[in-house]
Order: structure tokens, then sequence, then C-alpha cells
């Protein structure tokens, strides 16, 4: 428990200091666009194993869960197959100076994978669900999920 408040506390300094150089954190002027800092968030999810094989990685949003109260970076992209991906990283964010948000990633990456699916979502009770079958003929949709950790 005490290591827990300390780590807390640390990254409370942290964020209230704002951004430290090579850390998961980044200063965002406007959470309804994350565009700014597409790149960045690109390069925090090329450093988890499970995006490794995704291209065309983008479409960043912030999202929060109302019933959870937890808040998340969701991005998009697709494998080599052309199947869909979509992809979460759990986030903290504080208020800073000036109107800007300090956002600390979470090194903690989930994914849904469709598999005759043209949409994934993540479900409200934890993992994956297809919204919309991309054949119905071929099948049942299904969202494959996975949860992967920063290397």
């Amino acid at each position: 428990m005490k290591r827990f408040f300390l780590m807390h506390c640390a990254v409370g300094l942290l964020l209230l200091a704002g951004c430290a150089p090579n850390s998961n954190c980044l200063e965002i002027a406007d959470l309804g666009d994350l565009s700014p800092v597409g790149e960045q968030l690109s390069i925090h999810f090329d450093q988890l194993d499970a995006t490794q094989s995704i291209f065309q990685k983008g479409n960043y949003a912030f999202w929060e869960d109302a019933d959870s109260k937890r808040t998340f970076v969701l991005g998009e992209g697709v494998l080599a197959d052309g199947a869909k991906v979509i992809f979460r990283s759990e986030c903290f964010v504080n208020a800073g100076e000036g109107g800007i948000s300090l956002m600390e990633m979470s090194s903690e990456m989930e994914r849904c994978l469709g598999r005759n699916c043209a949409a994934c979502t993540f479900a409200p009770e934890g993992g994956c669900a297809c919204q919309k079958v991309e054949d119905s003929t071929a099948g049942e949709g299904i969202c494959e999920h996975g949860i992967s950790k920063m290397k």
C-alpha cells in the first residue's frame, strides 16, 4: 500500500512539473483533438509487442468510460492481411498550466482484432464485441481480445 501511494505521489509531482523527457507523458492542448500528438502516440504504441504487426496506426481519440471512470486513448489500424484492429491504453490526465493537459500513458495496451467483423468495440464488461459482421454468409463475426505490456 505504501509503495502504491508513493508511486502515485511521484506521478503527481511529475505531472505538476510538466512532462519529463523520454517519459510516457504527453502535453495535450485539446483532449478532443489528439492529431497534433498522433506521431508521439504512434511511438508509444510501437513500444508494445502486440502492435508490431499493426500498420496504418492512427485515428487516435480520447475516451472516458462513464461506468468505470477510467480514461483511455483509442487507436486503430490494420494487419498485413487487411484485418481491422482497434487498441487502447489507459491514461491519466491532469490539468497543467495554461490550459495544457498532461496525459501519462499506461504501459499496458488492449486490442481487439476483427475476424469477419467490420466493426469491433471494447465490451463494457471487458473483452471485445463485434458490432457489424462483414460477411453474413461466412458465419459469425469475432473480435479477438488481447493484452500486451510495453517491452
